[in-house]
């Protein structure tokens, strides 16, 4: 009986995971923390032993998996429960004593996976140089388990995509969202469009009990899953409910060692007990449900069948996941419902009529052929590596006063080059072209193939054919630039009835001025020396305020020796969130996935750090924080 605990004696200790990383804590946007990881270790096993990490829920507490991770580690396997600091239970305290802005941090859907693999590499360099650690954990075999939100960030580990477009079309302003499931859903709304590669190869299998799916992933983001995946469901769950955020996208779900458990009744709390240190009892009875404990106990016991079958490879444990045993462990109070296979067509017929919502709705992304060779290949094969970068650009492209080329795009595609000669394990370096690129023909370099990338301020957008985005390198908005004394004059509250804005041709932030502020006069500037022309505009007062990007009009004050005391950029927060990624083709995602894992280094931390300076890094922070937990309407 699996319920009761293994033969393993069960020690425990904690350690300290210090982290340079962005992250919303109860201290505000950070970018360095440290979180603690319980480790609950079987003593005497005579082996490297298989390794479980469990991710806790939103507002809840590392401690309160301490029986399931000592259950585990009795039958053989260290158990990890990370604490994750920008969700846990301090984090939701501060937020009900009003100081904190906003309930979740869409950061959270990136920084809880992150901090297991981060958590992941620790352990690898750990054991690399601890002969005692290489004989005690065995990081071949590593299964996670998550519940609420924790369910969530498992199956971002298992390989299931953040679907941003799905989130936009589901989160609409003009939605009216009740379940609690898809309110915490849309604040990943907020996060760039782009794809998010939060897999982690060295897992091996999940267990997500109560997840939130439904729009976080969509169909698009659970069929990327392909290692064996458990779905624990509750029939009266009234935070994620189960039809919507479990049998659903069970279907949804491709990889053919997948199963789905229902509790009936069963709530969102059924399968977890905390001790009786940790329990909630301002959480209503009848949320919680009258069978926590049977349900915790069974669910403890499924958790070592299915890490058994799916880490071990002991397929003796199989008939543990098998319907016939769901039936067999089942109580009066308590019935199990065991399942491997579900399509719409069962479940049609099970509702007796059409489906309350579309079992597998409709698309949002296009399936694009990829093309007939990766530009990995072309690059292994020519020895070339083909950048487009800005000259017009302070600080991402530019040439400085001894007439060099210089800025961040430029130290990024050396550095680049060196990062490929090194993934890709080339015998000799590459030759790095750099092509000249423009606010008009930056998108066309990459869609004719010209280039293999493009590197400047280009706000992250979903409506040009052809591209796509590398994960996000800064943050930006909209801003005006003005001379102090026309404060008054240029109010981006009002209308800008009859003042004079300079702007910029061919830019996302042209489209927005001129919905927004249809009355205003616009100047319109082009071409190379767009930019350059607008300031001198405005300092020989030709326009009354010059609309931009907020990182490109302080880098022009500061490049300029302008004093912040006679300029200022205005409204204090930025009008817009504008995300910069490098423009890359959208046929060839593992070239995507290359840059983004470059993006995602120390040598791109590197070059950030050395780029900009102190004030410019304050404005990103500030951003930032607007942007993703204070911005109106979240």
């Amino acid at each position: 009986d699996l319920r009761k605990p293994g033969f393993y004696r069960v020690s425990q200790q904690s350690i300290t995971v210090q982290k340079e990383a962005l992250r919303q804590t109860r201290e505000g946007l950070v970018g360095k923390y440290s979180f603690k990881v319980d480790l609950y270790i079987p003593e005497n096993y005579g082996e490297p032993a298989p390794l479980i990490v469990i991710s806790h829920g939103f507002g809840s507490l590392k401690e309160n998996f301490t029986k399931l991770a000592q259950h585990l580690a009795s039958y053989g396997y260290i158990v990890a429960v990370p604490e994750h600091v920008g969700s846990d239970l301090s984090y939701r305290q501060e937020l009900l004593d009003g100081k904190l802005s906003s309930a979740l941090s869409p950061l959270e859907y990136l920084d809880r996976p992150l901090d297991i693999t981060y958590f992941l590499d620790e352990l690898e360099e750990l054991a690399n140089n601890d002969p005692a650690w290489a004989n005690r954990i065995n990081l071949e075999q590593i299964g996670v388990i998550g519940d609420s939100l924790g369910a969530t960030t498992v199956l971002s580990i298992a390989g299931a995509e953040i679907n941003t477009t799905r989130l936009q079309q589901d989160c609409g302003s003009e939605q009216i969202i009740l379940s609690p499931a898809l309110i915490l859903q849309c604040q990943g709304s907020y996060l760039p469009p782009i794809n998010f590669n939060l897999r982690d190869p060295r897992v091996k299998a999940v267990i997500s009990s109560h997840p939130l799916t439904s729009s976080i992933f969509g169909p698009e983001g659970m069929s990327q899953i392909e290692i064996p995946t458990l779905i624990v469901a509750g029939s009266d769950d009234i935070i994620t409910p189960v039809v919507e955020e479990q049998i659903h996208p069970f279907i949804w779900m491709e990889n053919p060692d997948k199963y789905l458990v229902v509790f009936e009744p069963g709530t969102h709390f059924t399968g977890s007990e905390p001790p009786e240190t940790y329990k909630a009892d301002y959480i209503p009875g009848g949320l919680i449900g009258s069978n926590r404990q049977v349900g915790s106990e069974y669910f403890r016991g499924l958790s070592v069948a299915f890490m058994d079958v799916y880490l071990r490879g002991q397929q003796d444990y199989l008939p543990y996941l098998s319907a016939a045993y769901g039936k067999a462990v089942s109580q009066e109070d308590l019935r199990v419902y065991q399942i491997q296979s579900l399509t719409p067509e069962q479940l049609t017929t099970a509702y007796g009529k059409d489906s309350p919502q579309p079992i597998i709705p409709r698309p949002v992304i296009a399936t694009i052929p990829p093309r007939s060779q990766s530009i990995i290949e072309e690059i292994e094969n020519t020895g070339v590596l083909k950048l487009a970068l800005r000259r017009d650009s302070i600080p991402f492209g530019y040439i400085n006063q001894q007439e060099d080329w210089v800025g961040y795009c430029v130290d990024i595609a050396d550095s680049l080059a060196d990062y490929l000669e090194e993934k890709l394990d080339l015998s000799i370096p590459l030759d790095v072209v750099k092509l000249q690129s423009s606010v008009d023909n930056r998108f066309d370099l990459v869609q004719d193939n010209t280039v293999h990338l493009e590197c400047g301020p280009n706000t992250i957008r979903s409506d040009i054919s052809g591209v796509t985005f590398s994960l996000p390198f800064f943050i930006t908005g909209t801003h005006f630039l003005i001379e102090n004394s026309n404060l008054e004059k240029v109010n981006p509250n009002q209308s800008l009835n009859q003042v004079n804005i300079g702007v910029l041709r061919n830019t996302s932030t042209e489209s927005f001025v001129v919905e927004k502020y249809p009355k205003a006069n616009l100047v319109y500037f082009q071409g190379e020396t767009a930019r350059n022309q607008a300031m001198e505009a405005l300092i020989n007062n030709q326009i009354d305020g010059f609309v931009s990007d907020g990182i490109l009009l302080f880098e022009e004050v500061l490049n300029r020796n302008l004093s912040l005391e006679q300029y200022t950029l205005v409204p204090e927060f930025p009008l817009t969130c504008d995300y910069y990624g490098l423009i890359l083709p959208n046929d060839d995602p593992e070239w995507v996935k290359m840059v983004d894992s470059f993006i995602s280094s120390d040598r791109a931390d590197e070059i950030t750090n050395q780029t900009f300076p102190e004030e410019i890094q304050a404005y990103f922070l500030s951003a930032l924080n607007y942007c993703l937990n204070i911005r109106p309407g979240q």
